[in-house]
């Protein structure tokens, strides 16, 4: 990019994924604002120009403000995975990928356009994209274009030109003038390109057919929707609790809970999935946050930081969030064992003399692989409550409010399969511990940031002080409110 800074470029944010949920990363598909697009992790990137009379760049769909662009994902039907729509001024763009068998690694952009006098619309094959790769074969065969001997693009109807090439030559993006263009091209650097410049038309379709079959996922699963029905005035209500639904599912990494873009992330973290499986047991995704909780229930630690002290009250909560809304008693049954082992490592944490420590098992990030911290769970419990390891820290009212809820929720499921003598000593440790987290309400813990995203949902520590808190929360949000006054007015400043 430094050295071609004229060319056009992906813009590099606001990616989104478009996968059955459950493949695997490299298999997922990524969108950028504007409906460019790769097929998967490594392959290519697919962008869409408009170009002027004389074949010049006027825009692309990597270059057109983020204002102009309207997105949204659109279901052709209930099941299945939904669509992504792109409109812009110059186009609009609908991509969808497959999701049965071995056609699930194939795409298909299906794309509008009025007729201009002065602009025509090309597809560009590049390097670059959302999750590019090099481009090191190209070859035009039977009317499809064969790109690195394993992905075949078609255009229906067929394009009037399709010119192919290394990018960074003179002109590159420009019509060649060559009586008869390449039909295929080899190369080392990886900048293979071709361009498609489409027939005049109002409508065309592009097939993306990978040679590859993609491997089963192992997740079950009828729709990637809210099974909720919501009858609200503003629609765009509903469209958005479907859309969080089909984020979240197509993250999904097998039974893995990615906290973030799954490429980014690489291993499943159980803080942030905890969360996960819990919204989509709410949004009526039950059976799959049922599969999903089971890698909660068998594994009592896993996360990018080792070993931390509120895994086992967020895996707690998770999965009796779950269970109360299965109603399985063989799931009850089954998950028992596990609920027990975790409840009774929460009282460990609270009566510990000694620091405890668990092996690392699963991924860590890197960068932590030699802290002599990564394997230390807690510290020996103080004034009633537990001195745990957090996000590198000693949050203490965070990893305290989520054992207390973890707590409740072992009891909860106790009381239902009869085990009430350990129910009843879950909740009586749980009140003691609630009074010894009022207790610590107070500076310098009571302004740590966590101690405001777990006081209330989900765990309610704090309803029996909720004047104190409701105080506190008060002053986090008029600061944040006079840091956001600054930082605009200081950005005024600079402009004057």
């Amino acid at each position: 990019m430094k050295q071609r800074p004229a060319d056009p470029w992906p813009r590099g944010t606001g990616h989104v994924i478009l996968a059955p949920p459950g493949s695997r990363e490299e298999w997922k598909s990524y969108l950028e604002p504007g409906g460019s697009f790769s097929p998967t992790v490594g392959s290519f990137g697919v962008s869409i120009w408009t170009l002027n009379v004389g074949g010049a760049i006027e825009a692309t769909s990597d270059s057109l403000p983020l204002s102009e662009i309207r997105q949204r994902l659109v279901w052709a039907s209930r099941h299945g995975i939904p669509d992504i729509e792109t409109q812009t001024r110059y186009y609009q763009a609908r991509w969808a990928r497959g999701t049965v068998g071995t056609l699930a690694g194939n795409a298909t952009l299906d794309l509008k356009s009025p007729l201009f006098a002065d602009r025509r619309t090309a597809v560009v094959i590049r390097s670059v994209g959302p999750a590019g790769g090099a481009i090191r074969s190209l070859r035009w065969v039977g009317g499809q274009l064969v790109v690195n001997g394993r992905w075949r693009v078609r255009t229906t109807p067929p394009p009037s030109a399709v010119r192919m090439g290394e990018e960074g030559t003179a002109h590159w993006t420009l019509p060649r003038l060559d009586a008869s263009p390449p039909t295929d091209w080899t190369g080392t650097s990886g900048w293979g390109y071709a361009v498609f410049d489409l027939a005049p038309a109002f409508s065309w379709r592009m097939d993306i057919e990978d040679s590859h079959p993609m491997p089963q996922t192992g997740l079950r699963y009828e729709t990637t929707r809210s099974a909720l029905q919501v009858d609200v005035p503003e629609p765009r209500f509903a469209e958005s609790l479907d859309a969080q639904v089909a984020h979240l599912m197509m993250g999904l990494v097998g039974r893995e809970t990615r906290p973030g873009e799954p490429t980014n992330y690489p291993l499943a973290w159980l803080r942030d999935g905890a969360y996960t499986v819990v919204a989509l047991a709410h949004a009526g995704q039950l059976d799959l946050a049922r599969q999903l909780s089971t890698y909660f229930a068998e594994r009592d630690f896993f996360g990018g930081f080792g070993p931390e002290a509120d895994a086992p009250g967020l895996a707690l909560w998770a999965v009796e969030e779950v269970s109360v809304r299965a109603r399985d008693h063989e799931f009850d049954e089954w998950l028992w064992p596990h609920v027990f082992r975790k409840a009774e490592f929460i009282l460990e944490m609270l009566e510990t003399q000694e620091p405890i420590r668990r092996p690392v098992r699963g991924p860590v990030v890197p960068k932590h692989w030699n802290d002599p911290e990564l394997t230390l769970v807690c510290e020996p419990a103080r004034d009633g409550m537990i001195l745990g390891r957090m996000d590198w820290q000693r949050s203490l009212l965070f990893v305290n409010a989520v054992s207390y809820r973890g707590l409740l929720s072992a009891a909860a499921l106790a009381e239902r399969q009869g085990h009430r003598r350990d129910a009843q000593r879950w909740r009586e440790r749980a009140a003691e511990l609630q009074r010894a987290w009022l207790r610590a309400l107070r500076p310098p813990e009571s302004e740590n940031e966590r101690t405001y995203i777990s006081g209330l949902w989900p765990t309610w520590v704090a309803v029996a002080n909720r004047d104190q808190f409701r105080q506190g929360l008060e002053a986090r949000w008029g600061q944040a409110a006079h840091h956001r006054w600054r930082v605009s007015r200081d950005a005024a400043v600079d402009l004057l």
